[in-house]
């Protein structure tokens, strides 16, 4: 979500997943989501960056309001969507904080291990 953004803002990612979610139930008001169906959605829902766990709640509120006879766009703006947290943005940064100190560490035991040869051959 863009910093700024409402969260009943049309791009925010767990109101996305919401419409999504509705649009994958079956059998009415029975509101069934069926496995693969969900596998799908867990999917979507960690490109947008929602957690599991929110992802589930988000099928249970969406599940929920079709049961009892919404329409499919009032999980949208369902207000128990406002509790959850918004989704973490990911950055590239993190994925530097750990590679770099890795390959520090890749590049100080290559080169102890190139002198410990060089002294050994030279020896």
């Amino acid at each position: 979500m863009a910093a700024g953004t409402p969260p009943n803002a049309p791009d925010d990612p767990l109101r996305i997943l919401a419409v999504r979610t509705a649009e994958c139930l079956d059998g009415g008001r029975a509101a069934i989501l069926r496995p693969e169906r969900r596998r799908r959605l867990l999917r979507i829902a960690h490109m947008l960056g929602v957690g599991q766990f929110d992802a589930h709640l988000v099928f249970a509120i969406v599940q929920d309001n079709a049961r009892r006879g919404a329409a499919p766009d009032a999980a949208v703006k369902d207000p128990r969507l406002n509790i959850l947290a918004p989704p973490a943005r990911r950055t590239r940064n993190g994925a530097w904080l750990w590679i770099v100190p890795q390959m520090l560490a890749a590049l100080a035991i290559g080169a102890v291990m190139l002198l410990a040869m060089i002294r050994w051959l030279g020896g």
